[in-house]
């Protein structure tokens, strides 16, 4: 008796087997999406770009810079304006010498414009009665007037010729904020 073999049977084609890509292909489809994002993304990135250069423009920014660490950053304006915040800020050049400035103080942020100066820090392990009655202290000591019972709160003005401002001391959990804004009084 003769023995046949079987032929293998081989897969029939189908309609479906035209949609499926071969080994390797991207589908269209994909690629559409691809390119979708590609443009999405540039226009985000230009539009950004536009409009942080219409905002730098209208508050007149002249420059930013970020330190090295990361850790602060400093924005120029055009009429010589800055402002510093951080971990690395510096008392402005013109801020008052004898203005009292707590003992371990960590400062915040200071800006410095042509009407004044401002500048906010903290101080740990302390309470705002403290602060305040070494205020209280320390202004007396280097000639500035305190009003601090006339707006109670932990705010209170302060002068000294050229200067007038206030300062607002508050403390949460053991921490001081302080902020003290001085301008040259107008005559």
């Amino acid at each position: 008796m003769p023995t046949t073999k079987a032929e293998p049977k081989t897969p029939s084609k189908s309609s479906s087997s035209k949609s499926t890509p071969k080994s390797g292909g991207i589908p269209k489809w994909m690629i559409v999406v691809i390119i979708a994002v590609v443009v999405l993304y540039a226009l985000f990135y230009i539009g950004g770009m536009i409009v942080g250069n219409m905002v730098k423009a209208k508050m007149g920014i002249t420059g930013m810079k970020m330190d090295n660490d990361g850790k602060s950053f400093a924005i120029q304006g055009k009429n010589g304006a800055m402002m510093q915040v951080g971990e690395n800020v510096q008392l402005p050049a013109g801020f008052p010498k004898d203005m009292p400035i707590y003992p371990g103080a960590k400062l915040q942020s200071a800006i410095d414009t042509k009407e004044g100066y401002s500048i906010t820090y903290i101080v740990e392990n302390v309470t705002a009665e403290q602060m305040q009655a070494w205020y209280k202290s320390e202004l007396a000591k280097s000639g500035w007037t305190n009003e601090m019972d006339k707006m109670g709160g932990g705010f209170f003005p302060v002068k000294k010729a050229p200067y007038a401002g206030v300062i607002a001391v508050v403390a949460e959990k053991g921490v001081g904020h302080v902020t003290i804004n001085v301008g040259t009084e107008k005559q």
